[in-house]
């Protein structure tokens, strides 16, 4: 998947880049252990960043942030992460 007309302003558009990545897998349907061993985290740093977007997008679970971030998907994952972030 690939996000694409981001609202910068958005939450979601504005995790860091970490946040940004582990999104990206959940989108790809990777386990929390793909994730972090593609990323070289540890699963516990998976968790705590989809907690992070779990809160930003004000869900509780993957299907839930799944069905959240789907108007912002299309097809073919992006591998340039958005370059402009705001603090919160």
């Amino acid at each position: 998947y690939e996000i694409y007309q981001c609202d910068w302003s958005s939450d979601v558009c504005s995790s860091d880049l970490a946040q940004y990545n582990v999104l990206l897998a959940l989108a790809d349907g990777s386990a929390n252990k793909q994730i972090a061993h593609d990323l070289s985290i540890t699963e516990a740093t998976v968790k705590a960043h989809l907690g992070a977007v779990f809160r930003k997008l004000g869900v509780t679970n993957r299907s839930q942030a799944l069905l959240a971030i789907r108007p912002l998907l299309r097809d073919g994952q992006s591998e340039t992460p958005p370059t402009t972030t705001i603090p919160h």
